[in-house]
């Protein structure tokens, strides 16, 4: 099965620069929503839990995990765009022809 994020038909968000910023935005706000970092949860699983309290932390943490993923694989979209992407197009009117 093929990955998610590497299915070519994603060329439509990789080549529109205010879709890939809306994108980033929801993500990063969905990752602030989260009580707790990767790393805080990470070291809470080294701890001693309740076997609830456990799982509750590892769905939390892949979750975030997707996320996290989700946000890279994004930023890498951003950072191979032409340079005439980054600095924006200038829109024209319809009856400017």
């Amino acid at each position: 099965m093929k990955d998610a994020f590497e299915i070519e038909q994603n060329a439509i968000v990789i080549g529109d620069p205010d879709l890939n910023a809306i994108v980033l935005t929801l993500l990063e706000k969905r990752m602030d929503q989260y009580p707790t970092s990767i790393e805080e949860d990470e070291s809470l699983l080294k701890t001693e839990l309740s076997i609830r309290h456990r799982m509750a932390i590892e769905v939390r943490l892949g979750e975030k995990r997707i996320l996290q993923r989700a946000r890279e694989k994004v930023n890498s979209w951003v950072a191979a765009l032409p340079a005439h992407y980054a600095t924006g197009f200038k829109r024209r009117r319809i009856d400017e022809d």
